[in-house]
């Protein structure tokens, strides 16, 4: 698709897509994601905007959001077996 990022501006990883549209699917709200997985609601805007998430932050995304792990990982460029 188009690009979305400002010209010169690396684009947005599209782990941020997808954590926005499950948690808008699961009525899942910034806050109490972050309160879920133990993150600031600063960290999980940047995440949705974009941000790759380490590996601890999609364990835990996967867990509330009811994923597997590998999956997850997957989506955020992690899978390099360690999510299995």
């Amino acid at each position: 698709g188009p690009a979305v990022a400002p010209a010169g501006l690396p684009e947005p990883h599209p782990f941020g897509r997808m954590l926005t549209g499950l948690m808008d699917l699961r009525g899942i709200p910034v806050r109490d994601m972050a309160r879920a997985v133990g993150l600031a609601a600063s960290t999980i805007h940047m995440l949705r905007d974009g941000h790759n998430p380490d590996l601890l932050q999609a364990r835990l995304i996967a867990r509330v959001l009811n994923m597997s792990e590998a999956d997850v990982g997957v989506i955020a460029g992690l899978d390099d077996g360690s999510t299995r």
